[in-house]
């Protein structure tokens, strides 16, 4: 298990490794040209960013806080950060 700080100075495909692997896959949505995956590992949420034209990462981001998380309330049930 990787603490938040731990998971945040890994490398983007780093990142994406351990969250296809360990993380929990919760929900998408789309905004703009990105489609965004929401994933939960261990103790905090995670976004991670995609392209929508060429399915590459443009970035991951580790969620904290309800405002963070304010998109995904109408649609799912999620624990507090």
């Amino acid at each position: 298990m990787l603490a938040q700080e731990e998971f945040k100075v890994l490398t983007t495909p780093e990142q994406v490794a351990v969250l296809q692997n360990h993380g929990n896959y919760i929900h998408y949505r789309y905004k703009g040209w990105c489609k965004i995956e929401l994933y939960w590992f261990y103790k905090f949420y995670v976004e991670v960013w995609y392209l929508h034209n060429d399915h590459t990462v443009g970035l991951i981001r580790v969620l904290s806080g309800k405002p963070s998380l304010e998109p995904y309330l109408d649609t799912i049930q999620l624990k507090e950060v």
